[in-house]
């Protein structure tokens, strides 16, 4: 299983885009976003619940359909998980209680990952 996400968007447009990749490991996983060389290990339990939640994602796909917001982050994420790829596009607004978490942990890493970068420069 491997997950992509990439935020865009927002006021300040492309200097505030930021992308990341989850690869899982047998009890873990590790987030990275290049070219800041932002890496994290996560913490076993986090990636137990991440892949719950990706599993979740992919077993129900949802077709969400963006609001068009302006000057409003758009979240952009891509999921395979056993051959099955699921893409959803959405601002961050969830109806389906099943993305919520992992909708959050999606703004959350991408904070940390923008966070990272400026900190580097």
């Amino acid at each position: 299983m491997d997950m992509h996400f990439m935020r865009s968007g927002g006021f300040a447009g492309m200097a505030t885009q930021v992308a990341g990749e989850v690869v899982f490991q047998n009890s873990g996983a590790v987030v990275t976003s290049e070219p800041s060389g932002y890496r994290r290990e996560l913490t076993s339990s986090e990636a137990q619940k991440l892949r719950s939640w990706a599993d979740s994602a992919s077993a129900h796909p949802v077709k969400i359909q963006p609001t068009e917001l302006r000057d409003a982050y758009q979240y952009d994420v891509t999921v395979t998980c056993n051959g099955k790829t699921i893409q959803l596009t959405t601002h961050g607004e969830q109806d389906n209680p099943e993305l919520n978490e992992l909708m959050n942990w999606i703004r959350h890493e991408c904070e940390s990952i923008w966070q990272y970068r400026i900190q580097q420069r």
